[in-house]
C-alpha cells in the first residue's frame, strides 16, 4: 500500500511510498514544503484482463499506461511468488479501480477471463473492453459487457488505439480523484522528498525538431514540384491550339464507324468510370495502407532488419522417408498461415541485446555475433522492453511460423536441398548427413549473415544458435494448431527450440528438427529472433 499526500501549496494529491511516511520534502510541481502523511491507497490503478494468447497486446497496453505513470496489474508478471493465482487475482481486482479487458476470440471463451470480469462487476470496478478481434460475444460475456461502451482496435496500427485507450483511462482516473504515481528518481535533490505522481511538463525533444525539418523539406519539395507542373501546363496550353487542329485532321481521316464508336456515349462513360475507379483504388490504398508485399521484402523496425513472410500453406514436419527423422516430428500435417508477418532477417545480435537490456550474457563476445546464453524468459523480457518503445508489437515466432519461414517453399530436409556443407551453415562438421561430407567444426558462433540466406532472405536458419519459439513442447504434433498459432496448452515444463546450433550435427539442424528445453535454461547455444506483427 502507498500514501495519498496532498500538497498545501498547489492542492495536488500524490501517491507516496509507505516508507516515506513522516518525512519532509518539496512538492515537485510547485516546490512547496510537504510532509508525507495521508491515507492508504492501493498500489495499482488498473487490472489488465487478458488471455495468455494475447500477451503481446496486454503488454503493449501496460507499457502505454505505465509510461503515463498509471500502475497496472497483470498476470503472471505481478503474481507474488508462492501465492495462489486465484487469491492474487481476486485481491488485485478488488484493489484496482478499473479493469481493461483485452477482448479477442481467445478471451471470449476463456473461463479465467470470465471469472475476472465477474469479480470486477461484484466489486464495482469500472470495465473498459478493448476489442482487438471482431468476434461476436459469447452469451456469458454479453451478460456483463453488452451495456458498456467499447474501444475498438480492429485496424492497424495497434499502437494508435492503445494510445487512445491510455488517454481514456487517465481521464477516468483523474475524474475519480486519482493521480498517477511517479517512481522515485535517483537524481532528486532531497532523498526524503515525497515523489510527486505527476511530472512537470516535458521539454520538447530532438524528435520534434527532426519532424519539423522533415515537414519543411516535404513542403519545399511539393512547392518545387507544383512549380514544375505549372510550367509544364503553361507550355502545353500555348501549344494546345496546334495540337487540337492536328488531332481534328487525324480524326477526319478515320472511317465514320470508327469515329462514332470512339465518341459514343458508352465509350466515354466507360472511360470516365475507369478513371474514377483507378483514382478511388489509389486513394484507398494510400488511406488503408494496402500493399502487395512479396516474400523477402525487407524493412527496419527499431534497428532490427526484418523480412516479410507472406501468408500461405505448407506441410509441417518431415515425411516418413526423410533420413534420421525423429519420432517427435510425427505426424506430417498441413498448416495454413492466414496472415503474413515480419521475421528477423538475422538472429538477435549482442549489440541489439545490449541496446535494449544493457547487459552482456553471451559466452562468445562480439557485437555482430548472435546473443546466446539467454533463456526463454530472458527473451520475453527483451521483447517486453522492445514493445515499450512503441515501435510496434514484437514477439517470439510460433513453431509453425518458424518452420514455414525456414523452408521458404521447400520440402527437402534443408532449405538448400537434401543436405548442406559447413560452407553453407555453422554446425558441428565432424559428422555427416545422408550423402554429405565432413567439414570444419568451428566450436563457436559466427557473425550473423556469414552464410548465404534461404529463398526468402533469412540467414542462419540452420545452425549457429538454437532459436526459442513461443510454443510449449509436446512429444508429437497430435492435436497441434493448424492455423500457425502457438501451442499454448502445456504438456510439461519445456518450450520449443528450432534450427540447431554450432554444436549440433546436421540431424538437429534440419528444417523439421525440434528440441525441448526448460524456459529458464541458459547456455552458449541458445539464442532467438523476433517476429513483428503487421
Amino acid at each position: 500500500m502507498a500514501l495519498a499526500v496532498t500538497c498545501g501549496g498547489c492542492g495536488r494529491t500524490f501517491r507516496v511510498k509507505e516508507e516515506y511516511r513522516g518525512r519532509h520534502g518539496k512538492c515537485q510541481v510547485c516546490g512547496a514544503d510537504m510532509v508525507a502523511e495521508g491515507d492508504h491507497v492501493p498500489d495499482h490503478d488498473v487490472f489488465i484482463s487478458h488471455s495468455h494468447h494475447d500477451q503481446a497486446a496486454a503488454h503493449a497496453i501496460g507499457n502505454a499506461l505505465e509510461s503515463r505513470q498509471i500502475r497496472c496489474w497483470m498476470a503472471p508478471r505481478d503474481v507474488p511468488p508462492g501465492a495462489t493465482w486465484s487469491a492474487a487475482i481476486t485481491g488485485a481486482i478488488s484493489e484496482c479501480q478499473m479493469m481493461v479487458l483485452v477482448f479477442s476470440s481467445h478471451s471470449n471463451h476463456s473461463g479465467e477471463v470470465l471469472r475476472e470480469v465477474t469479480c470486477a462487476v461484484d466489486n464495482g470496478v469500472v470495465i473498459i473492453p478493448f476489442r482487438i478481434e471482431d468476434v461476436e460475444m459469447s452469451k456469458d460475456m454479453k451478460y456483463f459487457l453488452a451495456p458498456l461502451h467499447w474501444l475498438d482496435a480492429l485496424t492497424p496500427p495497434l499502437a494508435q488505439h492503445v494510445a487512445k485507450l491510455a488517454q481514456r483511462v487517465e481521464s477516468l482516473l483523474l475524474e475519480k480523484g486519482r493521480v498517477p504515481a511517479k517512481e522515485p528518481s535517483s537524481g532528486a535533490e532531497d532523498a526524503a522528498s515525497p515523489h510527486a505522481e505527476e511530472a512537470p511538463p516535458p521539454r520538447p525533444s530532438g524528435n520534434y525538431i527532426k519532424a519539423f525539418l522533415a515537414a519543411a523539406r516535404f513542403l519545399l519539395s511539393m512547392v518545387c514540384l507544383l512549380g514544375h507542373c505549372a510550367r509544364t501546363l503553361l507550355a502545353a496550353a500555348r501549344s494546345l491550339p496546334a495540337m487540337v487542329r492536328s488531332f481534328g485532321n487525324r480524326v477526319r481521316t478515320l472511317p465514320s464507324a470508327a469515329r462514332s464508336l470512339f465518341f459514343s456515349p458508352r465509350v466515354r462513360t466507360g472511360f470516365i468510370l475507369t478513371v474514377v475507379f483507378l483514382v478511388l483504388l489509389g486513394t484507398a490504398s494510400y488511406v488503408f495502407g494496402w500493399s502487395a508485399r512479396h516474400a523477402g521484402e525487407e524493412s527496419i523496425f527499431d534497428e532490427i532488419r526484418m523480412v516479410w513472410i507472406p501468408p500461405g500453406e505448407f506441410m509441417m514436419s518431415s515425411p516418413e522417408s526423410e533420413p534420421e527423422r525423429d519420432g517427435n516430428e510425427r505426424p506430417l500435417h498441413r498448416v495454413a498461415i492466414s496472415r503474413g508477418f515480419w521475421l528477423g532477417k538475422y538472429e538477435v545480435t549482442q549489440a541489439q541485446w545490449q541496446a535494449v537490456m544493457a547487459g552482456a550474457p553471451s559466452k562468445f563476445k562480439g557485437d555482430t555475433l548472435p546473443v546466446e546464453c539467454v533463456s526463454w524468459d530472458d527473451c520475453h523480457e527483451f521483447i517486453w522492453r522492445l514493445n515499450a518503445k512503441g515501435e510496434g508489437l514484437f514477439r517470439l515466432p510460433t513453431e509453425a511460423e518458424w518452420e514455414y519461414a525456414c523452408r521458404a517453399g521447400t520440402t527437402t530436409p534443408f532449405a538448400f536441398g537434401e543436405t548442406i556443407s559447413p560452407e553453407q551453415a555453422n554446425y558441428n562438421g565432424d559428422g555427416t548427413y545422408w550423402n554429405g561430407r565432413e567439414g570444419v567444426y568451428r566450436q563457436q558462433t559466427t557473425p550473423v549473415g556469414s552464410f548465404r540466406p534461404n529463398a526468402w532472405g533469412l540467414y542462419d536458419m540452420h545452425g549457429n544458435v538454437c532459436e526459442w519459439c513461443q510454443d510449449w513442447w509436446h512429444d508429437t504434433y497430435q492435436g497441434a494448431p493448424e492455423d500457425g498459432s502457438a501451442w499454448e496448452s502445456p504438456a510439461g515444463e519445456r518450450r520449443v527450440l528450432r534450427g540447431g546450433s554450432w554444436d549440433d550435427t546436421l540431424r538437429n539442424c534440419r528444417s523439421a528438427a525440434r528440441e525441448p528445453d526448460t524456459p529458464g535454461s541458459r547456455h552458449g547455444a541458445l539464442g532467438f529472433r523476433v517476429v513483428r506483427t503487421p
